[in-house]
């Protein structure tokens, strides 16, 4: 099984044949996913880059599938799929699509950003009764947790697509 090691700094391997331009950042789960959604490969083709049984890799993709509800997985998932299924642009004189040339920069943010950003909103959603809250048409997001008197206290402010 593939997974992260603590001496690994919290970045997954890559699982051979799938998805190899994605960050590191990006779980497995979430790779064999957009693998199999927007790459087109299959469970078994899948399962067997991965040395799993395919009954594993079914399982992950349908949890994730079932949780496409959530609006930050969603569009975390849809800012990913670029870089899984690159757009072919057809110039109309050419016999052959002519794939972007141009080098993809991820509308996520750097690795450096997210990592720092990660460390920073994760040790304020540790704190005790801490939630992220979200809204569908902003552009941030805040960690929130009640304060004495029960009133809510913004304790960290970051950008939607960061959270």
């Amino acid at each position: 099984m593939t997974s992260a090691t603590a001496g690994s700094g919290g970045l997954l391997p890559e699982i051979p044949g799938v998805c190899p331009g994605l960050p590191n950042w990006v779980p497995v789960p979430a790779r064999q996913y957009l693998a199999h959604v927007l790459a087109g490969q299959s469970l078994r083709a899948i399962a067997r880059a991965a040395g799993e049984p395919p009954s594993t890799v079914s399982r992950r993709v349908r949890r994730l599938e079932r949780r496409r509800d959530d609006p930050l997985l969603d569009e975390a998932l849809t800012a990913l799929g670029p870089l899984v299924a690159p757009p072919i642009i057809h110039t109309p004189n050419a016999k052959e699509p002519a794939h972007m040339t141009a080098p993809f920069r991820s509308p996520l943010g750097d690795e450096g950003t997210i990592a720092r950003e990660a460390r920073r909103i994760l040790r304020r959603l540790c704190e005790t009764e801490a939630v992220l809250a979200v809204a569908q048409d902003m552009d941030k997001a805040v960690v929130l947790r009640p304060g004495p008197c029960g009133e809510q206290t913004r304790t960290a402010v970051v950008d939607r697509k960061i959270a």
